[in-house]
């Protein structure tokens, strides 16, 4: 038996609305099967249990959820479809980060960070990736270095809570930046995203006692690195240096 769901093999020409709704269908049957028709083993059962050769094989189901485009995702240009693992559960409607892409409210509203869906989702081989947990903070970070000069001079604390959570995660994880991290900069009307380089661009960091230095550098157009007004300065600087 090939275990599928019905219109998985035409999503992708389905139109958005169908689209969005077949995402949901696929979330409310994990939440009923759960990863009962994700898998199935391939085994000698000819043979003594020791010696049966098994092995756990992805039904086409499982393999079309962790590799087919097929996760809604909003932003305020649209929705689009993408993998699992370039996805990302926001659950806080009021304060999450802005612009970021996220989940369509109709998945949202399907789960909780309980619910047997998400536990899937979120694990191997899916990826789904969850705003709120820490281990995703360098993605965040990476995220939020996209499509920071997308922010409004209102929305611009928004943005800086959640840049800077992020990097207090990843320093209290010990983690490290994405490969080709973007970082995000102070610049005179905003922010901006900084690509490294080679030579590596010049990064400055502000301290308690650099107040009045750090404004004269962003009015003069140097990089001077988003961030606390009293950061850890040595471990930002190992992290970035990695």
């Amino acid at each position: 038996q090939a275990w599928k769901v019905p219109g998985q093999s035409v999503v992708e020409s389905l139109t958005d609305d169908a689209r969005r709704r077949f995402a949901a269908l696929l979330v409310r049957h994990l939440m009923s099967f759960g990863t009962k028709l994700l898998q199935f083993d391939l085994l000698r059962t000819d043979r003594p249990e020791k010696t049966q050769d098994k092995h756990s094989v992805r039904t086409p189901l499982g393999a079309f959820l962790s590799t087919a485009p097929w996760f809604p995702m909003e932003d305020p240009h649209g929705t689009e479809f993408v993998a699992l693992r370039d996805a990302w559960l926001i659950t806080d409607r009021r304060t999450g980060p802005k612009h970021v892409p996220r989940a369509i409210d109709e998945i949202v509203d399907l789960v909780s960070p309980e619910s047997t869906a998400i536990k899937i989702l979120t694990a191997e081989p899916y990826g789904l990736r969850v705003w709120r947990d820490k281990g995703t903070a360098a993605a965040r970070l990476e995220a939020l270095a996209l499509v920071c000069e997308d922010f409004a001079h209102q929305d611009r604390q928004n943005f800086r809570n959640h840049y800077e959570q992020a990097w207090d995660d990843l320093l209290e994880c010990g983690g490290q930046l994405t490969k080709d991290a973007h970082l995000v900069v102070e610049r005179s009307g905003g922010f901006g995203c900084l690509a490294g380089g080679d030579p590596a661009p010049r990064v400055y960091l502000r301290t308690p006692r650099t107040a009045d230095v750090v404004k004269l550098l962003v009015e003069t157009g140097e990089a001077v690195l988003v961030s606390r007004k009293d950061p850890p300065t040595e471990a930002l600087l190992d992290t970035i240096n990695a």
